[in-house]
């Protein structure tokens, strides 16, 4: 009997992107060799509560592993093999590294106090196999069953933290939550994910495209687009 692995998608709209739409696809035919699969979306307004619904709807299907992905990421065709061979392991919270859509540093975070608030570790590095971290981005987050049933409602919760004057963000809510519980957080620091980034157009502005991430996520060369590159009409 295959293992199952539970795949849980956030939507903020009613519709995805092609690009994630063909990561996913390809990442769900490669790892449908060797597991079961499932796949659950929730859309309504609010993040921390489109987490909470999809982690009592995951939990139904009774699943071995439960996936978090991000539908503004594009994911390599191994991303499910690899991390559950990571939960089988012990490592019950692994990812791998998502670069800022700013910086294209990897998203990996410091507690900086018991509210759960985090600062931005500018200087992890990756290539270093398997590291524990405190927190990191959600997309492409997987887990065992068992720490969505250890991690009690509200499992995101987004509290105000007096200190930083803001609110903590629901995905080091629930870090915070595995670092009270005693469960570890581990990145994959061989395995990246691409963030798809882009420019609203209007008719004062020709469109400026820093990078888009798709095009060498399915093996072209990355292109960047300069406003000398653009022919004027």
């Amino acid at each position: 009997m295959k293992k199952k692995v539970t795949l849980a998608i956030p939507l903020s709209w009613s519709h995805t992107w092609s690009p994630f739409f063909l990561s996913c696809l390809q990442m769900c035919l490669h790892a449908s060799q060797f597991y079961q699969l499932a796949v659950y979306t929730s859309n309504t307004s609010l993040i921390d509560k489109m987490r909470e619904v999809l982690g009592d709807e995951v939990l139904t299907t009774e699943p071995d592993y439960i996936l978090w992905l991000d539908a503004d990421q594009l994911y390599p065709m191994e991303t499910i093999v690899k991390l559950a061979k990571h939960v089988d392991s012990g490592h019950l919270v692994v990812g791998g590294i998502t670069p800022d859509k700013h910086t294209a540093k990897p998203m990996v975070y410091r507690f900086l106090n018991d509210a759960g608030s985090c600062a931005h570790d500018k200087a992890f590095e990756v290539g270093r196999g398997l590291v524990k971290v405190d927190a990191m981005g959600f997309g492409g987050i997987m887990m065992a069953r068992e720490v969505l049933e250890k991690v009690r409602f509200p499992r995101f919760p987004r509290v105000w933290d007096e200190a930083m004057q803001s609110y903590v963000g629901e995905d080091f809510g629930f870090y915070n939550k595995c670092r009270k519980a005693g469960i570890e957080v581990w990145a994959d620091t061989d395995l990246h994910y691409s963030h798809m980034v882009g420019t609203a157009v209007n008719v004062n502005r020709k469109p400026v495209c820093a990078s888009w991430e798709s095009l060498e996520a399915f093996g072209e060369k990355p292109k960047i687009v300069q406003e000398k590159d653009l022919v004027s009409p």
